[in-house]
């Protein structure tokens, strides 16, 4: 490997830094201060320059995981702006309706964000499954252990074959079908893990929306690792689910949007999730021009639908 000449920056373990956000503030208010995004700009660059050198090492033709090469970034995001995306887990938490005693597997889980949550709701089995070892050591730590992991598999991506038929009453993912290569597999997968009357609660972005050609035209573009996907609509979905026994019970888009505290904390969130080796400006006017911005109580609302839906095991 190259030799990346640069250090993390550590932020001191001491009561009072012991978490980015004081205890005392409120979700509204909640902000990291500009010391700590200095660190974090820090931790990007270096983590980028490693990500590229990665890419570099890699043999011509051969093929990785994208999460294997950028998975540290999409960590780093999740703690520069771990308030952002409160809406996304109760929205999820909504349409689940979990009662407490659930096993549930959360399909492409990456670092936890969901499967944390998850666990803070059912006293049954969570199961943690994604393509990326990397992104599952990651979630190992976040969920401190408690979450059963499972490697997914080169084709389907969300390999569920050791899990027994008819085990599971709840399969969850959010934002990560789309990079499923094999959706209409992994659809089969959910029919026979599930139990009769279990629910398959998912939400990804939408085909043909504003969000889509985001993706499709500008983080395709300027991902390190690129961007490839398969987005779903209700009719997509029912054409997946033709023959399987699964009713499509609910279908809707639901406004989401993402808060921050100051258009810094926005780029480098950004760069973190996207693997940007862009400036922020470059970053904040892409994001303003392809979604909007909004304002709400002193924070930066950041435009982001979803398409969530249900299917229900007959």
């Amino acid at each position: 490997m190259s030799d990346v000449k640069c250090s993390l920056v550590r932020i001191p373990k001491t009561e009072e830094t012991k978490t980015l956000i004081p205890p005392a503030m409120s979700l509204e208010t909640q902000e990291i201060p500009m010391n700590n995004l200095e660190v974090y700009r820090h931790r990007l660059d270096c983590e980028l320059q490693r990500a590229k050198a990665r890419l570099a090492e890699l043999p011509v033709g051969e093929a990785i995981e994208d999460f294997d090469i950028r998975g540290e970034l999409y960590g780093l995001a999740c703690e520069i702006a771990p308030r952002a995306r409160q809406g996304d887990l109760l929205a999820m938490r909504e349409w689940m309706n979990i009662r407490g005693n659930e096993r549930i597997v959360d399909l492409a889980a990456g670092t936890g964000f969901f499967t944390k949550d998850f666990l803070s709701q059912t006293a049954g089995e969570v199961i943690a499954v994604d393509p990326s070892q990397m992104q599952l050591g990651v979630l190992d730590k976040v969920c401190a252990g408690r979450a059963r992991l499972l490697l997914g598999s080169p084709d389907s991506q969300q390999d569920m074959s050791v899990i027994s038929d008819t085990s599971v009453d709840v399969v969850s993912s959010f934002g990560g079908l789309h990079h499923v290569a094999d959706q209409r597999t992994m659809l089969e997968e959910v029919a026979r893990i599930l139990k009769p009357g279990g629910q398959f609660t998912a939400a990804d972005v939408c085909a043909n929306t504003a969000l889509a050609r985001h993706f499709d035209e500008f983080v395709a573009a300027k991902c390190l690792t690129g961007h490839t996907a398969q987005w779903l609509d209700e009719a997509k979905l029912r054409e997946l689910a033709s023959g399987l026994p699964l009713q499509l019970e609910r279908v809707a888009t639901v406004p989401l949007t993402w808060k921050f505290a100051s258009p810094t904390e926005i780029a480098l969130f950004f760069k973190g999730l996207h693997a940007y080796d862009l400036s922020e400006q470059e970053i904040i006017e892409d994001l303003k021009a392809a979604l909007g911005f909004t304002t709400e109580n002193g924070l930066i609302c950041l435009n982001w639908p979803m398409v969530f839906f249900r299917f229900v095991r007959i």
